[in-house]
């Protein structure tokens, strides 16, 4: 192991077992079950390189506090980082900014940091230290998407390499351009060379119906403003047409949240609630999940097609 690595990753169960531990920990302490300090002494040569390394935890926006490591002694003895002080305040980030956060987040994830991260916490235990556990949940990666194809389309995107994949019944050859988030979910934009209408497309990775494999065939960068604009696709629609509902009373708490109240006639026992809406499939969709709870009273013709559809789904069910 590169020595950078060597430091990063004492670095980092450095500030972990700073972290996790519920008292004030002794440099003696430190020093046996920090990864990375097993080859030094007890000494001032382990005092000067601990204390070098919490300047370097420090520097990296933590806050290290010294205290006593029995309260009762009242001498300043050990050190700890306070949840108080390592939590982050509220970020605010574009949606650009979200999509490169996601990203990074996924590739971070390392196995090697995963294990000295766990290796430092099962030091900590023998030591018979009580740990917080969950001081380490804001260091978790958020956006970890769980697609089998991710590793190989990110991989394709960075060496903008060919990639191959059944979809929708298909065999798609693609130019992996960009991976992104949305919805809780993971797509691809990227150009189809093959099939009888190539083009600039879309794929979800939880629709790949294979794994994609990558290719020897390389590609130039795409121009980042065809990108930009397929991935607006994704993006909502800004709602222009309205509805009336009429919500059953204690129900449809999701349907209200979006909505808003309205006076007026209601059937017994349902209030009304007009809601604004972009996608007529999308509105369809919502009432008919909600079942006897939501009636569409207008658009008229939209009312048309929920009874038209609970008649045959009833058929269906007969």
């Amino acid at each position: 192991m590169a020595k950078s690595q060597q430091i990063g990753h004492r670095l980092l169960s450095l500030a972990v077992t700073l972290m996790t531990a519920t008292r004030f920990l002794t440099r003696e302490e430190l020093r046996t079950k920090v990864y990375g300090y097993e080859d030094y002494a007890q000494g001032d040569a382990f005092a000067r390189q601990l204390g070098r390394d919490i300047q370097d935890v420090e520097s990296m926006g933590f806050t290290v506090t010294t205290g006593g490591s029995d309260p009762a002694s009242g001498v300043v003895d050990g050190y700890r980082i306070l949840a108080k002080d390592a939590l982050l305040p509220p970020i605010e980030l574009t949606p650009e900014e979200a999509d490169l956060v996601g990203l990074a987040s996924t590739v971070w994830g390392q196995p090697d940091i995963a294990a000295q991260v766990g290796r430092a916490v099962t030091k900590l235990k023998a030591l018979d230290v009580e740990i917080n556990p969950s001081a380490l949940d804001y260091m978790r990666p958020r956006l970890m998407p769980t697609e089998p194809a991710f590793p190989v389309l990110h991989e394709a995107c960075l060496r903008h390499h060919r990639v191959r994949f059944e979809y929708n019944g298909l065999t798609r050859e693609v130019d992996p351009w960009k991976l992104l988030f949305r919805y809780r979910a993971c797509y691809l934009v990227g150009e189809q060379t093959n099939g009888s209408q190539p083009g600039i497309r879309i794929f979800k990775l939880m629709r790949m119906e294979s794994l994609p494999v990558e290719s020897s065939i390389t590609f130039p960068p795409p121009d980042p403003e065809l990108v930009r604009a397929k991935a607006a696709d994704l993006e909502p629609v800004e709602p222009t047409q309205s509805a009336l509902l009429a919500v059953r009373t204690g129900a449809g708490q999701a349907l209200r949240t979006q909505g808003e109240p309205v006076e007026g006639d209601a059937p017994p026992g349902f209030d009304l609630v007009a809601i604004h809406y972009a996608n007529e499939h999308e509105l369809l969709g919502r009432v008919l999940e909600a079942g006897a709870d939501v009636l569409l009273l207008e658009p008229t013709d939209l009312q048309g097609v929920v009874v038209a559809r609970l008649k045959a789904l009833a058929k269906e069910g007969r």
